[in-house]
């Protein structure tokens, strides 16, 4: 993880030279890359990030936090137009997952993981605020309010590597009986971590700092005690004592 986090700092920024800042988009827009079945598999509650290629005027920033009620009438979703994106990912904010990452560049490309990495932090940015301003963020069903670490990335081979430079962790035994397939969780202290290490999003790593500490929501009851072995003596003494 460490070595993961150290060589995002070496070299997967985005360059603004060729690529804008990850905005906004609809579905039709990331269809084009993401491929049309996401038109017709894509929840009310979802946000969609792209990168676009340099058309030598930088996307409006946007601060992705204080965004609440993105889709209602009074606040339309921005639409993103101009060519195809080069990359981008989907946060469904009722599932508290990342997925459809994908990227037009070839793997070695040396902007691949930066463009990937570039829609990560846009999700988690948006996460950052709903989390924060868990009240206004009607689309949450659990009885709990949403926590941080409630995020999951659902990441290929391809974007793994994105997910895991912005601090999350791998899954050990992911569920592939389930789709899509989790493949990382976000870790309060890692995300903090890979920010930190960046230190390209001060604002951002103040939110994550002042965010509550999770709770261990996963947690599981102790494992039953060993079955007894029959050819155990009781006074101690094993079989090749008889």
């Amino acid at each position: 993880m460490l070595a993961a986090l150290l060589s995002a700092a070496a070299g997967a920024l985005l360059d603004v030279t060729k690529f804008q800042q990850p905005s906004l988009c609809n579905t039709a827009t990331a269809a084009t890359l993401a491929g049309d079945a996401v038109l017709a598999e894509t929840p009310d509650d979802a946000v969609w990030f792209s990168v676009m290629p340099s058309v030598g005027i930088p996307a409006a920033p946007v601060d992705l936090s204080t965004l609440s009620d993105w889709n209602t009438p009074e606040a339309p979703l921005p639409m993103v137009g101009g060519p195809k994106p080069i990359a981008v990912g989907r946060l469904v904010l009722s599932a508290a997952r990342i997925d459809r990452l994908v990227c037009a560049l070839a793997q070695e490309d040396d902007d691949h993981d930066a463009c990937l990495q570039a829609v990560v932090d846009a999700c988690l940015r948006r996460w950052v605020g709903h989390v924060a301003e868990a009240d206004a963020c009607a689309s949450h069903t659990a009885d709990a309010p949403p926590e941080f670490e409630d995020l999951v990335a659902c990441a290929s081979y391809y974007s793994k590597n994105a997910c895991e430079r912005l601090g999350f962790v791998e899954e050990e035994s992911p569920d592939l009986a389930v789709r899509p397939v989790v493949t990382h969780r976000a870790r309060l202290p890692a995300v903090v971590l890979a920010y930190k290490t960046l230190g390209e999003n001060d604002a951002l790593l103040e939110k994550l700092r002042e965010l509550p500490a999770p709770t261990d929501t996963r947690a599981t009851a102790p494992p039953p005690p060993p079955a007894k072995d029959p050819w155990l003596r009781t006074d101690g003494k094993g079989l090749g004592m008889l």
